[in-house]
């Protein structure tokens, strides 16, 4: 009998110790989904916050320029050309992008409408 004692006691050891193993790698597995978790929300919140900071930074831009877009139209309306000149210039010094981006659009404007005009 003490031979089936000691295997008894035995199975009972190797059973407990495979029961902490099953519990500990479960604790493992649910602490590593956590952390992936963690992580992802981490991640998500970040972009969000990139995404969100450069569409705030590109509506600033967009309604400067429509702003000096604005201006320009109206200097364009109610002034002679030398103050025109000056305000441009003046524009030109403050916003040299939104400048240079209307410059881009004006040219590509008239490029259009003078190759449209050309196969008409």
């Amino acid at each position: 009998m003490t031979t089936t004692s000691n295997v008894k006691n035995k199975v009972e050891n190797v059973v407990d110790e495979t029961e902490s193993t099953v519990d500990q790698a479960a604790k493992d597995l649910q602490d590593s989904v956590d952390a992936f978790a963690r992580t992802a929300q981490e991640t998500v919140d970040t972009t969000v916050n990139t995404v969100g900071d450069t569409v705030s930074r590109t509506a600033s831009s967009l309604s400067a320029a429509a702003a000096n877009l604005a201006d320009a139209s109206e200097a364009i309306r109610d002034n002679e050309i030398g103050q025109l000149g000056r305000d441009i210039s003046k524009l030109a010094r403050r916003n040299p992008v939104v400048f240079a981006g209307g410059a881009l659009l004006l040219g590509y404007a008239i490029a259009r409408t003078l190759s449209d005009a050309r196969y008409k």
